[in-house]
This record gives C-alpha cells, structure tokens and sequence, in this order.
C-alpha cells in the first residue's frame, strides 16, 4: 500500500513576503517560456532558473545575516520563504516536468 496520505503536499498557511511570490512568478513564466522555444533556448531558461534560486538562496542569508541573527520574527519570514520556495519548485517541476524537451538535454549543458 504505497498511496500518498490525504493533504501530503499542501502547504500550511504562512506568511511569505512579497518579494519570494514574485520570484515564484518569474520562475514560472521563465518555464512557461521554456515550453515553446528551442531546445538551446530551454536550456538556458531552466539553468537560468536554477541559477537565479540557488543566488536567491545564497545571497539573502549573507546579506541580512545581522537581522536573521538577531530578530526571531525576520528568521521566521525566512524560513517561511525557503519553505515557500521549496514547495513550489517542487510543484513547478510536476508541472513542466512533460511540457520541457526530455531529460537527455539535461546532461548537454
């Protein structure tokens, strides 16, 4: 009996701030994109993607390393965002995972 529980992937209500939703947005709109263009030019849309997340997830903790450190409330909106960000690539990923050129092209780049 393999069957996912009821509710597995849906995300607690919590607070995000704007800035993340957006990014998500973007993200998105730069898959959509990958969708319909050339394979070179998907190519670089989804390590675009990829690098923008991974600068996103770098930068913010060095930059505001003083505030995480020392206010709960801002380390809290953090966590929330990675949280945030966290499950929806995963559902981005289900959700272009058929739409984008097949895995092979993966390894090219």
């Amino acid at each position: 009996d393999r069957e996912l529980a009821e509710g597995v992937l849906f995300l607690p209500s919590c607070r995000v701030s704007c800035f993340v939703v957006e990014l998500v947005k973007l993200t998105a709109g730069s898959l959509q994109e990958a969708t319909t263009a050339t394979v070179d030019c998907a190519i670089q849309l989804f390590y675009s993607v990829r690098n923008v997340i991974e600068l996103y997830l770098h930068v913010v903790p060095t930059f505001h390393q003083q505030g995480l450190e020392n206010f709960p409330q801002q380390s809290a909106i953090h966590h929330n965002n990675c949280f945030y960000l966290a499950h929806q690539l995963l559902m981005l990923g289900h959700q272009f995972r058929r739409a984008l050129p097949a895995n092979s092209w993966l390894q090219q780049a």
